[in-house]
């Protein structure tokens, strides 16, 4: 029988994401995440006046995985440096401009 232990699980998905028996199922999917996020981050900035925050994006020691997980991987690129904006879409559109140049250092197990 599986269980969850609710005090140390990080709520991630990585673990139906590696189970090679694919005996994980968590219900959450992606469109279900990023609303989520997205109604937290306006929770949030809404409550600053307009302009009075900044946004930075460090581009380093960047994982396969969400930097929410515990566990350090090595980086799958070369540090690219850091953003600051103080508008969040720019930043994020910058920061995908600069991810579409990457060059991936190999052996990472990933598709490019």
């Amino acid at each position: 029988m599986y269980t969850t232990d609710k005090d140390k699980c990080w709520r991630c998905g990585r673990c139906a994401h590696v189970c090679p028996e694919d005996a994980i199922h968590v219900p959450v999917t992606h469109e279900k995440f990023m609303k989520a996020v997205a109604e937290v981050a306006n929770a949030v900035t809404s409550t600053f006046e307009l302009k009075r925050i900044i946004y930075i994006n460090f581009l380093t020691r960047m994982q396969p995985e969400c930097d929410c997980i515990p566990i350090a991987e090595n980086p799958v690129a070369q540090d690219q440096g850091i953003l600051i904006s103080d508008d969040p879409v720019a930043i994020d559109t910058a920061t995908l401009d600069i991810l579409a140049t990457w060059t991936l250092f190999p052996d990472q197990g990933l598709n490019a």
